[in-house]
């Protein structure tokens, strides 16, 4: 139960940092992170899909909303949001993102022409 209640703090203080600054994506970013280490996929989804609406190029959040929908075996929004991260990278040259987002692209066409 231990482990619970830090990560609700760590939420809690997370939020409380937004609050005050909520222009800083980093601090959207780990509330994310920190919701999908509790499980909360939904809430991690949320999170990462409005920070994108106000940071579009926030290539962290998009890798990780792809990832999150490959394990929820959402092959099409993984699909997009790995396209997404693609160009992205690409834009910002970022190769070794680049990289992450065509490896993702690659298992995840895969498994599209499995069905």
């Amino acid at each position: 139960m231990k482990h619970h209640s830090e990560g609700n703090a760590r939420v809690g203080r997370l939020q409380s940092l937004i609050r005050q600054n909520p222009q800083d994506p980093f601090l959207q970013y780990a509330l994310g992170l920190e919701w999908e280490k509790q499980l909360q996929w939904e809430a991690a989804e949320e999170i990462w899909r409005k920070l994108l609406l106000s940071h579009s190029d926030y290539l962290p959040a998009m890798q990780r909303l792809a990832e999150l929908y490959w394990a929820q075996e959402n092959w099409v929004k993984a699909h997009e949001c790995a396209t997404e991260a693609h160009i992205c990278a690409e834009k910002l040259g970022d190769t070794h993102a680049q990289e992450i987002a065509n490896d993702l692209l690659v298992q995840i066409e895969a498994r599209m022409n499995e069905g």
